[in-house]
């Protein structure tokens, strides 16, 4: 008798580490006007999430890092993150567009995944924003907890989405809410259990 009250107790005790081994579903999405335009698409494609939401027009990859930073002293982050920013940013200036997301990044922690839709911007001098995606794309290729959405691509195809230089009509936002959903999906499947997230890193 005792065996198997020991059996149940063990049984028991294994119930809670293995629920905690999945990270719930919880989304930040910090970003821009095209994360402002995109939330209700996004709520629908991930409606059994529950999702904060940070927006700030031309908001830069820079003050994305800042905004994060700050949210950091009130509240612990969830284990997913969709970032949409980089439109308002300086094609010109792309190692401070870099310096950005590796602040993010520290900022993230190792234990947390980051959704980073790249880029489309009409700008017909060179630079064009493809050098901000460049700088995206390595720094997406160096971790496995970056996931970048390629919205570039996405728009490239669909041009007759655009209602003006930067944003799109509702199937747009239809795609780009699926492409997000899609990786933040992805992206909590390889996040570490709650229980082991640290504090966010300084940044």
């Amino acid at each position: 008798m005792r065996r198997v009250l020991a059996v149940l107790l063990l049984l028991g005790a294994a119930a809670p580490a293995a629920s905690a081994q999945v990270p719930p579903h919880q989304l930040l999405v910090i970003g821009d006007s095209l994360a402002y335009d995109n939330k209700p698409y996004l709520r629908q494609e991930l409606r059994h999430w529950k999702i904060q939401d940070d927006f700030s027009f031309a908001r830069s990859a820079a003050q994305t890092a800042h905004d994060l930073r700050v949210r950091t002293k009130a509240s612990t982050l969830p284990p997913v993150i969709h970032v949409s920013s980089g439109t308002g940013d300086d094609p010109t200036r792309p190692e401070r567009f870099r310096r950005a997301i590796r602040r993010v990044m520290r900022i993230a922690g190792p234990h947390r995944c980051v959704v980073w839709a790249n880029v489309w911007r009409l700008r017909l001098e060179e630079p064009t924003f493809e050098a901000l995606n460049f700088v995206l794309g390595q720094e997406d290729l160096a971790r496995e907890n970056l996931r970048v959405v390629d919205w570039h691509a996405i728009v490239e195809a669909h041009r007759d989405w655009l209602v003006d230089l930067v944003h799109v009509n509702a199937e747009g936002n239809r795609a780009r809410a699926e492409a997000v959903a899609t990786e933040a999906r992805a992206c909590r499947s390889q996040v570490k259990p709650p229980a082991a997230i640290p504090g966010p890193l300084p940044a």
